[in-house]
Order: structure tokens, then C-alpha cells, then sequence
């Protein structure tokens, strides 16, 4: 029995069927919460990917993106413009393809644990 429990239309992950899918939300980047708290996860339609709060800066979540016949990724695809900041996640790596442009007043910041590579 639930009791004291209140739910409010939007406030929760709906199903399509009991073994189908999670409709989670989505929306522009422009859309995306003022004050997101660590753990927020959403489909982004301007990018075309999922992508979730990590406490500091929105990021790509995997799955979902273009791949081969074998289940294995067959092209990587980056924006031209880095317009947001961003920092690389502790112990881990990245690879873009270039030329890629920073605009002015974005920081993208690359720790003593990570390599990024343009190519």
C-alpha cells in the first residue's frame, strides 16, 4: 500500500508496454534544465544522442549512435564547434576529427589522466 506518495503528470519515466521501452525526456540543447543535478539522463534532439548529468557538465551517454553489421561502431561523428564547456571524464581518453573550432569563452578542460586527439 502506498501511502503519503503523490505523482504529478511529467514526473515520471513512462512505459510503452511492460517488456517495451522507458520514454525518457527529450528536448534542444537550449531545453536542457537550468539547475540539472548529478545523475539527470535525457535524449538530446539537437544532437541526436542521449546524454546525462554528471554533476558538472552535461555528456554523451553510448548506445544509440551509427554502427556496423557486426554491432561494432563504423563512424564517430564530432561537432565543428565546441560552444559549451566541457570536461573529460577522470581516466579516460578522446579522439576528435578536425579542424574543430573553441569558441571564444568556452574551456574545454583536459586532465593530467586524459589524452585528447585531433585528427
Amino acid at each position: 500500500m502506498l501511502s503519503n506518495f503523490i505523482i504529478s503528470k511529467g514526473s515520471f519515466v513512462v512505459k510503452t508496454n511492460p517488456t517495451g521501452s522507458g520514454a525518457l525526456p527529450a528536448g534542444t540543447t537550449s531545453q536542457r534544465d537550468s539547475s540539472p543535478q548529478s545523475g539527470y539522463i535525457r535524449y538530446n534532439s539537437t544532437d541526436g544522442s542521449f546524454e546525462g548529468y554528471d554533476g558538472s557538465a552535461w555528456g554523451a551517454i553510448g548506445g544509440g549512435g551509427a554502427s556496423g553489421g557486426n554491432g561494432e561502431a563504423a563512424i564517430f561523428e564530432n561537432d565543428v564547434t565546441l560552444d559549451e564547456n566541457y570536461t573529460m571524464t577522470v581516466n579516460m581518453n578522446g579522439v576528435s576529427a578536425g579542424p574543430i573550432t573553441i569558441a571564444s569563452g568556452t574551456t574545454i578542460t583536459v586532465g593530467a589522466t586524459n589524452t585528447w586527439v585531433i585528427v
